[in-house]
């Protein structure tokens, strides 16, 4: 696992434009407040009950003015620490995430549910054991018309990590988190029949499919299915699902959050602590780590049976 310390004197500067953006920010809502008040009440008493429309737009602008430099500042900050964090660990960072393309794999594989809108970004790339990989955050939604409605379900939110292998694999195995219909209608479009494991915990939790029962059974050692089941603690209450295709390992972690409706895995939430106490700093490395621990987890490197 790497070693990385941040210092948050290499970044010195956002930190001077982080206090003069909250002074902004308390600046703003001391004068706009009192205008929008008073401006309320005048339109109120002119036009009556409709005229308290001007408390809302007021509020929204004033809203607007006072929180847009955080704004910038947070995908900026965001940027700057991670790609400095990718860098100390000697992988690249690009905040706008690779091409949709990249995503085409998963949904082939049935790891991720049919969607019609897709995002990405936060990419990483880079090497851990002597394997690379690539890791990013995806949100992936479906959205329904009819003459009456148009309605939007958000069928995935998580991350999606791809890790090469030096040999190809001669089949194609898909670990499925086991959801009921969804699983039965992936698992009969793949190439391939159920495989029965002799781990009764996995089997609950999992369904595999494979196009090579042997290979199938080769792959997913009871050590490996143990340290998939694992990664349940790091995400607790995720929808973990995996697939061996060619000469790669991809993992779909559907992170089931409370704003799942939006991209934000590694988004800076909160600038009211100086940068040596940034809660959101502490939180991009402690995610970073975490994926260390899962592939490091995983026993991914080539001297394995993988």
């Amino acid at each position: 696992m790497s070693k990385y310390s941040f210092d948050p004197h290499l970044f010195d500067e956002l930190e001077q434009e982080r206090l003069e953006a909250m002074r902004w920010r308390k600046n703003v809502w001391l004068v706009g407040v009192p205008i929008v008040a008073v401006v309320s009440v005048i339109s109120a008493v002119t036009f009556g009950p409709e005229g308290l429309i001007t408390l809302l737009i007021g509020g929204g602008l004033t809203y607007m003015i006072a929180e847009f430099k955080l704004f910038e500042l947070k995908e900026r900050m965001k940027t700057d620490i991670l790609s400095h964090m990718a860098e100390a660990r000697g992988w690249s960072f690009d905040v706008d995430g690779p091409s949709e393309n990249a995503v085409k794999i998963y949904r082939d594989l049935g790891l991720l549910r049919s969607h019609n809108e897709l995002e990405v970004e936060d990419l990483f790339e880079g090497e851990l054991d002597g394997v690379r990989f690539e890791l990013f955050e995806a949100l992936a939604k479906m959205r329904t018309k009819n003459r009456k409605s148009d309605s939007v379900r958000t069928v995935f939110s998580g991350l999606l990590a791809r890790f090469n292998f030096p040999k190809d694999f001669q089949g194609s195995t898909v670990v499925l988190t086991d959801s009921g219909f969804f699983n039965w209608a992936a698992g009969f479009a793949q190439k391939g029949e159920r495989v029965t494991l002799e781990d009764p915990v996995f089997e609950k939790q999992f369904q595999v499919y494979s196009s090579d029962q042997v290979e199938a059974r080769y792959l997913l050692t009871p050590s490996f299915m143990q340290r998939l089941l694992d990664i349940r603690n790091v995400f607790p209450g995720a929808e973990i699902q995996a697939a061996f295709e060619r000469n790669s390992l991809y993992l779909a972690i559907d992170a089931k959050s409370s704003n799942r409706d939006e991209l934000g895995f590694f988004d800076v939430k909160d600038l009211s602590q100086p940068l040596s106490q940034q809660s959101a700093v502490l939180l991009f490395e402690r995610e970073l780590q975490m994926f260390e621990e899962i592939v490091d987890g995983l026993n991914l490197d080539a001297s394995t049976r993988i």
